[in-house]
């Protein structure tokens, strides 16, 4: 629950220093750059946020106040004006013309005095003397958007003092802004070093929760570790004397056991062993193939010499031929050779029997 509440805490601040560092870098560039006058430039085109400057001339009247009220068992017990919102017309070149009304919104009782003196000196003013010294106040001020229940307060006063007819002639000449008077110049600067401020603490908180918020771990023994001999059994019953005796005796760490050799192979298994590297087989050239040689003669035939072969077979001396178509059993016209080969006969002449 703390964790949570400091967690709470921190982004809490680190939100309020950062919108301040945000404010305050954003009004010190406004404020150095060019700041409109409400004496000479139109204020029908200010925007929330910027910043006007100008001396308030006149000061029509104060038509709302914010007042502060405590009580006790519900009797009121003191009061306090904290702020309080004057109307001021716009008299300039630009905004004449347009008859133009807009709110000043004070919080400093100075200021108020000052706004009080010059309403006075506007109304003496209007009743005819115009030997008047006028009181002077010179204001620089943030443009707001003015609240939704100053609003119908502003227009029934001015419907009331019978400027206008009714409230939606009054509001058309009402600027729906307040300028509320910013007192300190320096503000802006204070900002944005409160601001950095916060958020350095922030930084700087947020490093020592973290720290302190974070686990620790042991720190690791460093060294090699060598085992100690186990302890005697005397100095064993001595630790339990002690411990029992409502003391703490340090004990040392208990022996290793021992750890059996592990017969190792002398060769190294051949799966797990690194293989030897053997050099490439040299590349096997293919013998030269015999060139052709052409055969003068044909080999001699000798019958029965075929390496031991019983080739007396083939001998075609012992056949018989026939010379005549009848001893050819119906074969006309073939002649053959005594040595068995075919003689050379005419084709047209060869008759076949039926």
């Amino acid at each position: 629950m703390n964790k949570i509440r400091i967690v709470i805490l921190l982004i809490f601040l680190f939100i309020l220093g950062a919108v301040l560092t945000v404010q305050g870098v954003s009004d010190i560039i406004k404020i150095n750059g060019y700041v409109p006058d409400f004496n000479y430039d139109s204020m029908t085109d200010v925007k929330k946020g910027s910043f006007v400057q100008g001396y308030v001339n006149n000061i029509i009247d104060c038509y709302a106040s914010e007042t502060t009220t405590e009580t006790t068992l519900g009797i009121e017990t003191s009061s306090k004006t904290s702020e309080e919102y004057f109307l001021m017309p716009l008299i300039n070149e630009a905004d004449s013309d347009k008859e133009l009304f807009v709110t000043i919104s004070a919080s400093n009782i100075d200021d108020r005095k000052t706004l009080y003196a010059v309403c006075d000196d506007t109304w003496e003013y209007l009743d005819g003397n115009t030997d008047i010294d006028f009181t002077e106040m010179y204001i620089v001020a943030r443009v707001k958007k003015i609240d939704d229940d100053l609003m119908p307060l502003l227009i029934e006063w001015l419907v009331s003092a019978e400027f206008y007819a009714n409230a939606s002639e009054a509001e058309q000449h009402v600027i729906p802004y307040e300028f509320v008077v910013y007192r300190n110049l320096n503000a802006p600067y204070i900002s944005l070093i409160v601001g950095l401020v916060i958020i350095a603490a922030f930084a700087v908180a947020g490093v020592i929760v973290y720290k302190k918020t974070r686990p620790t771990y042991p720190a690791a023994e460093a060294g090699s570790y060598s085992p100690s001999p186990s302890a005697s059994p005397a100095e064993t019953s001595e630790n339990a004397v002690a411990a029992s005796a409502g003391g703490f005796a340090e004990t040392g760490r208990p022996a290793p056991m021992p750890v059996p050799d592990i017969p190792q192979p002398l060769q190294p298994d051949e799966f797990f062993a690194r293989p030897e590297k053997k050099p490439a087989p040299a590349e096997e050239k293919e013998p030269p193939k015999p060139e052709p040689q052409t055969q003068t003669q044909a080999p001699a035939f000798v019958p029965g010499d075929m390496d031991g072969l019983d080739t007396s077979a083939l001998n075609t001396d012992g056949l018989e031929y026939y010379d005549t178509a009848e001893e050819n059993d119906g074969y006309a016209e073939y002649e053959f050779s005594n040595d068995g080969d075919f003689a050379d006969a005419d084709a047209d002449s060869i008759e076949l029997s039926d």
